[in-house]
């Protein structure tokens, strides 16, 4: 939990970790010291790189300049970095915005920031953001997400994810926002991954059609697929391209390893995973038109 703590000293946002019987886990400490913070949040806890991570929220700054400083906490109390997300999302550069009142949650693997941005007539925005334990650095993975943004005054950013408390899961978040000038609750559906990447289909096929389910990204399941026939499979391993002579398909994986008919796997949750390629390829022994051998499309998953 976390909270405001205001003395003559100035505001400061302290935190504690509270155990599920109700007694103190981590006696309280204080987070945030300068900058008159307000409004703190604090998200569920996520894995990475087994470590369990939160990240703590609050407005900092001058009246009307607020920004979002976000702050790493691990299981210890100790923070662990900390970073500003409207120099952030501007690539380093300060922006006369005013970013406050923000709101946070965890998939498990990262966190997704809801906030308000502007002066009346405010917009709701949201930000992805990946925590790498190793350096105790922050990526901004995706940024000024529009979840209300009109003519109207919105404003009362909250995040919640589909699913919290560390470890594999989904990657989907549901913002809820505010318009007082329609009097009306928004809600939208954030997705707490990269927009890029995702499956990419490679090459022709001979005869056979691999497909793919489910969204790669971090702490997701994927599944592969080709027609279970008795004697066929599936290759995965690093992207490349090997012709074969006589055939109009192609080789679309280089090395790899080969599993049955239908391949699930669970991504990891740590960030260092976003960008990796690996390739994906159906394969089936029954008299094909390659030499006997009938492949599949190649599909290059890239996690986001």
């Amino acid at each position: 939990m976390v909270w405001n703590r205001i003395s003559l000293f100035g505001n400061q946002v302290w935190g504690a970790q509270i155990g599920w019987n109700g007694n103190i886990a981590r006696a309280p400490t204080p987070l945030v010291s300068s900058g008159n913070p307000g409004v703190p949040d604090v998200s569920s806890w996520a894995d990475i790189d087994g470590q369990r991570i939160s990240l703590v929220t609050c407005s900092v700054g001058p009246d009307a300049q607020r920004d979002i400083l976000c702050s790493a906490v691990d299981t210890n109390g100790a923070l662990r970095g900390q970073f500003n997300l409207n120099a952030t999302s501007n690539g380093g550069a300060f922006q006369s915005l005013n970013q406050q009142a923000a709101d946070v949650d965890s998939d498990g693997a990262r966190f997704v920031v809801t906030y308000e941005q502007g002066a009346a007539p405010s917009d709701v925005r949201a930000a992805v953001i990946a925590f790498l334990p190793q350096n105790s650095s922050f990526r901004l993975d995706d940024s000024n997400l529009p979840i209300a943004v009109s003519s109207g005054d919105e404003s009362g950013a909250y995040i919640a994810a589909d699913f919290s408390g560390g470890g594999p899961g989904s990657p989907r978040f549901v913002a809820v926002a505010t318009n007082s000038t329609t009097n009306q609750i928004l809600a939208a559906e954030v997705l707490g991954h990269r927009s890029a990447g995702g499956f990419a289909n490679r090459g022709p096929s001979c005869g056979l059609t691999l497909t793919a389910t489910g969204v790669p990204a971090l702490g997701s399941t994927v599944t592969f697929q080709v027609p279970n026939n008795g004697v066929s499979g599936i290759t995965v391993g690093a992207p490349g391209t090997i012709f074969i002579f006589g055939c109009q398909c192609i080789q679309g994986v280089l090395g790899g390893t080969n599993f049955g008919p239908t391949y699930s796997m669970t991504i990891g949750t740590s960030p260092s995973l976003v960008g990796m390629v690996m390739s994906v390829q159906g394969w089936s022994q029954t008299g094909g038109s390659c030499w006997g051998v009938s492949r599949s499309q190649t599909i290059d998953m890239t996690i986001q």
